[in-house]
C-alpha cells in the first residue's frame, strides 16, 4: 500500500508537497483508520476550531489507543499548553516516532482531500 503524509488544521494551508489535508478530528480519524500502518508523516494543530469538541491531542489518543504509529509526527501549533501537552506524550507513547515542532506554514498549493 502507498504511505501518505497526512495535515489537520482548521485554518492553516499545509506545506508543500503531497499531503492530505482535513480540518476536523473525524476526517483525520477516517485517514488514520485507512491508512494505519502506512503514516509516513502526520502534521497536527492543537486547537481545531471552536465548533469541534476535539483537538489534536485527541488524535494522538486514538492512535495510542489504536495502535497507529505514524513514521514522523511534527506539531504546527502555536497553543501555549496544547502543544507541549502534546510533544510529551508524543515523547512517552511514540518513542520510535521521530517527531518535530514547527509552527509558522506560509507555502500554498498542495493536494486536498476534503470528506
Amino acid at each position: 500500500m502507498r504511505s501518505v503524509k497526512i495535515f489537520l488544521d482548521d485554518t492553516r494551508d499545509a506545506p508543500l508537497g503531497s499531503f492530505c489535508c482535513v480540518s476536523t478530528y473525524e476526517d483525520c480519524i477516517i485517514l488514520l483508520s485507512a491508512f494505519s500502518n502506512d503514516v509516513e508523516f502526520l502534521d497536527l494543530d492543537y486547537y481545531l476550531g471552536e465548533n469541534s469538541k476535539y483537538s489534536g491531542f485527541d488524535v494522538l489518543v486514538f492512535m495510542k489507543e489504536h495502535g497507529i504509529h505514524p513514521n514522523h509526527i511534527n506539531i504546527h501549533s502555536s497553543h501555549e499548553t496544547g502543544a507541549p501537552r502534546m510533544l510529551e506524550y508524543i515523547r512517552k507513547y511514540f518513542p520510535n516516532s521521530p517527531n518535530t515542532y514547527s509552527v509558522s506554514y506560509t507555502i500554498h498549493l498542495f493536494t486536498c482531500i476534503s470528506f
